[in-house]
């Protein structure tokens, strides 16, 4: 349940951080492509300016096209709500240990979290935005911090 969590929050950050990369790149060709038609349109003699406006805006879309953004952005999204999906069942399962259908739905679980797993190798690891989702995590269960710090 608390790697879940930590997961699924970390996949959400990731997300974000992809989204705001993304506007920016995408507000950054648009400045500077209406900088470019406007340097045409006032007849500048401008021509490495221009030369070098399109060679940035032709980067920018570049990096964007190449790095994939709008399929990782998706792809983070994705993880980020199965992993709280995952973590609500486990919690639920913390709840409910005592019922017949439990150690089926641990397996289940499990089994869920593996799969997710291996969907998560395409993400990037960065280990201190890990750290800090699994202090945030712990910050709010101080219950299980302690055993939480020896799993993580």
């Amino acid at each position: 349940m608390f790697k879940a969590q930590v997961r699924s929050y970390y996949y959400g950050d990731l997300a974000s951080r992809y989204t705001r990369l993304k506007k920016v790149l995408t507000g950054s060709s648009f400045l500077l492509s209406s900088i470019a038609v406007a340097l045409v349109v006032r007849g500048a003699d401008g021509q490495y300016i221009f030369a070098a406006l399109n060679l940035i805006i032709a980067a920018t879309s570049g990096y964007s096209i190449g790095f994939s953004l709008d399929e990782n952005v998706a792809r983070m999204s994705r993880l980020r709500h199965s992993w709280s999906q995952v973590a609500d069942d486990y919690e639920r399962l913390w709840n409910r240990w005592y019922e017949e259908t439990a150690e089926r739905t641990l397996l289940r679980l499990q089994q869920q979290a593996r799969l997710l797993s291996d969907e998560g190798v395409q993400a990037p690891r960065r280990q201190k935005l890990i750290a800090y989702w699994h202090r945030q995590v712990c910050s709010m269960h101080p219950e299980i911090e302690q055993t939480a710090t020896t799993i993580a």
